[in-house]
């Protein structure tokens, strides 16, 4: 509805007035003071290389419990922890010697817990980096063909197309490999058949098919992870893991693309909404019947959920330790 006559006024901060500027301190700052750019910049190293090597000695930790304890290959081995780490968790490799279950309780709460997020941002990063350029080749063919300047809406449709085809070609992926050039399975709707192993598998066995391939790497990259068609041997193991890690980021990626659209698209709404009474009301957070420029950009920029609340009270606490005169 129109907005009728308000008693609110908009009007600048009194206490700061249009164009004045603050006196910082750089004491107070941790840019001028206490920390340099190089220092920053050490400090990010060094915390990466100690995330770097609590990875790595998880892994390690992992492969020798594994291979000594349960007497796993080494493929065996990293294919149970790419589980662990994309929360596929097919079931098909599973502890049983005494004390095994005690070890991988703790295993898998540690991994899930420290090292599968930092794999994860890892594998996400280099399927973005990857998606990001294919995207921007959609971009740059769009200008080439004399359309106009695209918006942010049209960016993000073209990202979440670079993120399907991304993820489209990891199905593809395997269906290729473990339907075409994939071993038979001893598994038939989850019953595995009598005297079926990788040496008889040819003979008793079932050979896997597209079918099989292409529900089971829907059902891998999703982490849905049911086991009733999983990877048989070493060979196919090891593709696994690879398989798995990247695969499972870019259904990740694919997914976050479609939440950012739909964010996107509420966002848009938003901008559409007229400015009520209602709303001229609750912008007015000290309740003095007068809306400042603060109060006004603050509360809009939450309202389109460009901002947190939580995250404005944080630039107003470093703003207050710059503030050298507290204004």
């Amino acid at each position: 509805s129109p907005v009728p006559p308000l008693p609110y006024v908009a009007y600048p901060n009194p206490r700061q007035p249009s164009g004045a500027a603050v006196t910082v301190d750089s004491s107070r700052s941790s840019v001028g003071g206490r920390e340099t750019a190089a220092a920053q910049k050490r400090s990010r190293w060094i915390r990466r290389g100690v995330l770097a090597l609590l990875v790595l000695a998880w892994v390690l930790i992992g492969l020798l419990v594994f291979c000594v304890g349960e007497r796993w290959s080494f493929i065996s081995a990293l294919y149970v922890i790419t589980q662990i780490v994309t929360t596929v968790g097919y079931g098909d490799l599973l502890p049983v010697r005494p004390g095994m279950r005690t070890f991988m309780l703790v295993y898998v709460t540690t991994g899930i817990v420290i090292v599968a997020g930092i794999v994860t941002a890892v594998c996400d990063a280099l399927v973005q980096k990857a998606e990001g350029a294919f995207a921007s080749r959609l971009m740059n063919h769009r200008r080439r063909q004399g359309r106009k300047r695209s918006s942010a809406g049209v960016k993000i449709r073209y990202a979440i197309l670079a993120d399907f085809l991304f993820f489209a070609a990891m199905i593809l992926v395997g269906v290729v490999v473990f339907g075409a050039f994939g071993h038979c399975v001893c598994t038939v709707d989850g019953q595995t058949i009598p005297n079926c192993d990788e040496s008889t598998c040819s003979r008793l066995g079932v050979h896997r098919g597209f079918v099989e391939s292409f529900y089971m790497s829907v059902i891998t990259l999703t982490t849905v992870g049911f086991g009733d068609v999983v990877p048989i041997g070493d060979w196919e193991r090891g593709i696994a893991v690879v398989w798995m890690l990247v695969g499972c980021a870019s259904a990740g990626n694919f997914v976050g693309a479609v939440a950012r659209w739909f964010a996107n698209e509420e966002r848009r709404f938003r901008r559409r909404e007229p400015l009520t009474s209602d709303l001229i009301a609750e912008m007015d957070k000290n309740q003095d019947n007068s809306v400042t420029r603060y109060e006004f950009v603050s509360f809009i920029l939450q309202r389109r959920g460009l901002v947190s609340n939580y995250e404005l009270q944080a630039i107003e606490k470093q703003y207050a330790r710059l503030d050298k005169n507290r204004e």
